[in-house]
């Protein structure tokens, strides 16, 4: 079953029978054959105007083709978008009281006001209470996720401590053999449930984070600031034992990666940057808008000047990424010219946990294959 937002606006007394059934159905509703995907909710107040964001798909520059449309004499707002089958991405809700509300802003870190599906075919990626996250959208050609397979998160034994002023949470399981550095741990833990994604799966990793604050300590902490990855490097390698390190990060966890990396090769031997930050320089003031300006971004220029080290690294960047995709392109050029053994690759997706944490794991497995040699 189909249908778009014009033909449920066009048939408004079917709309309860065609609500009842897409409901069982689960959300979106999706056609293969024109790759278009129809998002459905049902308010129980009375907005003005209602939005579905998709990551990247209707939010900054797009943030208008996000407006859902009234089912006349319902409750329902429905949209139809064009969507790949391939595509990973996070979608939710917000209603307005008056449209002109309606605006896009700058996410705050860890921070969720829009409501998840209730509805959807697949759990929420997050779920902060009140019906309030995000919920995911997978095209039929999009793959799986380990977390689709997870009925009951099994219980795991997690260590807090403080480094570096931040609070520092640790999962060491007994079969561990490496050791991961992840930053944003406030995301990858209570939200993500990562440590217990994990133990399900059998990996042989511990998993050792870092908490931030809030937005503008995180902007601090992992905007290349090298006292801050000194400190947690060495909090890491005091409990690694002699194992591997790894280090993984997102957006600004990305450029810290990078950076440290760059910095401590020597401590580190794998590297996941996924979505780094190539519009950051020093100095506090840059933004992602800051992506078009012309030249070559600081973390490129800083990565053609150093020679290559021993650490394996991995750039992604979401092909809904817009001008990020030529930025981590052109480092990971500068990166093998230079002599790095490094990996780039462009999954399906927008900036977005979605595909951040799905492509985390099968890393995690790919170098676990290549450590046993």
């Amino acid at each position: 079953m189909f249908f778009t937002d014009a033909q449920l606006c066009a048939a408004p007394g079917c709309a309860s029978e065609m609500w009842s059934r897409a409901r069982e159905k689960g959300l979106p509703l999706y056609d293969p054959a024109t790759m278009r995907a129809t998002f459905l909710w049902e308010s129980d107040t009375a907005p003005e105007a209602v939005h579905v964001f998709i990551n990247r798909v209707t939010d900054k520059a797009r943030f208008n083709d996000g407006f859902m449309h009234h089912v006349p004499g319902t409750r329902l707002w429905a949209r139809t978008l064009e969507l790949p089958p391939t595509l990973k991405v996070s979608y939710g809700f917000a209603e307005f009281a008056a449209r002109e509300e309606a605006v896009p802003r700058p996410p705050k870190n860890d921070v969720y006001h829009r409501f998840y599906d209730p509805h959807s075919a697949l759990p929420p990626l997050i779920d902060s209470g009140s019906g309030t996250g995000l919920s995911t959208f997978y095209g039929q050609l999009a793959g799986d996720s380990p977390w689709h397979h997870v009925v009951d998160f099994p219980d795991v034994s997690i260590e807090t401590d403080t480094v570096a002023n931040h609070q520092v949470k640790a999962y060491v399981p007994e079969s561990a053999r490496v050791a991961l550095l992840l930053f944003d741990g406030e995301t990858w833990f209570p939200r993500l449930h990562l440590p217990e994604v994990f133990a399900q799966l059998g990996l042989p990793v511990a998993i050792f984070t870092v908490f931030n604050k809030d937005t503008a300590d995180r902007r601090h902490s992992l905007g290349a600031n090298s006292e801050f990855l000194s400190a947690m490097l060495e909090w890491v390698h005091s409990r690694a034992a002699g194992s591997p390190v790894w280090v993984a990060g997102q957006s600004l966890g990305g450029l810290s990666t990078l950076t440290a990396v760059a910095e401590c090769g020597e401590q580190v031997s794998a590297a996941l940057a996924q979505s780094p930050s190539m519009w950051w320089v020093p100095g506090g003031k840059a933004s992602p808008a800051d992506l078009s300006a012309p030249g070559m971004p600081w973390l490129s220029r800083r990565y053609a000047e150093i020679p290559a080290g021993g650490c394996r690294v991995t750039l992604q960047v979401g092909d809904h990424e817009d001008l990020s995709i030529p930025r981590v392109a052109q480092l990971h050029g500068i990166m093998k010219a230079r002599g790095w053994d490094t990996t780039f690759s462009v999954p399906a997706g927008g900036h977005d946990w979605t595909w951040w944490r799905d492509e985390l794991v099968a890393w995690v497995r790919g170098e676990l294959i290549a450590l046993e040699g």
